[in-house]
C-alpha cells in the first residue's frame, strides 16, 4: 500500500529536498504526494528540523522551510493514518488487517490458510528487522566510519531508534498487548512449548541486546571515532545479528 516508503524511506534525497526549496513551485497536498518517498516523510522532515549537524535554531528557518515543513507534517498525518486505518478498518476494499491476522487458520482467510501461516509472517518480520538493524542500520556505517550513513543522523538519536527496533522485535516474540503484558498467545508461548530452553535463551539475547545498545557512548553520531564507542556498537551488533541467526536457524524450523 506504501505506507512505509511514505513515512519512513532512507537515505534522505538531500539534493531533491534542496531543489524544492529552491524552486518558486507552489506547495500543496497534491504536489507534497507526488514527490518522491525520498524526499518527504520523517527524515526529510528530520533534516529540516534540525539541519545537518542537529545545531538548527529557530531563527534559522527560512518561511519557504517552514511551509515545506507544515506540508511535510500534514502528509505525513495523513499517511500515519491510512496506515492506521488499514488496520482497524481496511483500505482500497481490503478487509481490516488485524482482523486478517486474528482469523488466521479459517476457511475463509485466503491470506493465512493457516495458523502457522501466520506466525511465520511474524517471525519474518521479526527476522528482517534484526537484520537490517545489525548489517544496515549498524553494519554500514561502522564498515565506512561514515556517521552519514547512521538513519537519524540529523538528530543524532540513532541509538534510540535502534533501541526501539529492537523493543518491537521483541513486543513481537511476546506478544506485547497494550496494557504491557505479555499475550499467552505469542510466538514466546508456542516456542516454550516446543523447547522451553530456547525460549528463555531467546529472553535472555533480547535483553542482552538491549543492553548493550544502552551502553554505547552517545550520540554515537559524535562517539564513533572514539575507540570505546566503537567498541561498544560492535559488541551490540554482534549480540544483535546473533538474536538473528537464532530466530532464522533455530525459531523458523519450529514455525
Amino acid at each position: 500500500l506504501g505506507f512505509d516508503g511514505d513515512l519512513d524511506d532512507w537515505p534522505v534525497n538531500e539534493v531533491d529536498v534542496q531543489a524544492v526549496l529552491d524552486s518558486s513551485d507552489t506547495i500543496t497536498d497534491e504536489y507534497i504526494a507526488g514527490l518522491q518517498t525520498t524526499q518527504k516523510g520523517y527524515h526529510a522532515i528530520e533534516m529540516l528540523l534540525f539541519g545537518k549537524a542537529a545545531d538548527k535554531t529557530v531563527d534559522a528557518f527560512t518561511p519557504r522551510e517552514l511551509e515545506l515543513l507544515a506540508a511535510l507534517a500534514k502528509n505525513f498525518d495523513s499517511t500515519a493514518n491510512g496506515l492506521l486505518t488499514s488496520w482497524t478498518d481496511g483500505v482500497d476494499g481490503n478487509p481490516a488487517y488485524r482482523e486478517v491476522l486474528a482469523t488466521a487458520g479459517t476457511p475463509d482467510n485466503p491470506a493465512y490458510p493457516t495458523l502457522n501461516a501466520a506466525a511465520e509472517e511474524i517471525v519474518q518480520g521479526i527476522i528482517g528487522c534484526l537484520e537490517e538493524v545489525g548489517e544496515e542500520k549498524i553494519g554500514a556505517p561502522l564498515a565506512s566510519k561514515n556517521v552519514g550513513e547512521f538513519e537519524s543522523q540529523f538528530s543524532q538519536t540513532t541509538l534510540n531508534d535502534l533501541h526501539n527496533n529492537l523493543i518491537s522485535a521483541q513486543n513481537a516474540y511476546l506478544g506485547m498487548v497494550p496494557s504491557g503484558s505479555a499475550s499467552t498467545n505469542s510466538i514466546s508461548s508456542l516456542i516454550e512449548s516446543v523447547d522451553s530452553s530456547l525460549d528463555a535463551d531467546i529472553k535472555i539475547q533480547f535483553d542482552t541486546a538491549l543492553a548493550l545498545i544502552e551502553a554505547v557512548p552517545a550520540p554515537i553520531e559524535k562517539t564513533l571515532t572514539d575507540a570505546e564507542a566503537e567498541a561498544s556498537l560492535m559488541k551490540a551488533q554482534e549480540a544483535i545479528l546473533g538474536l538473528y541467526e537464532t530466530f532464522e536457524d533455530k525459531v523458523l524450523p519450529i514455525i
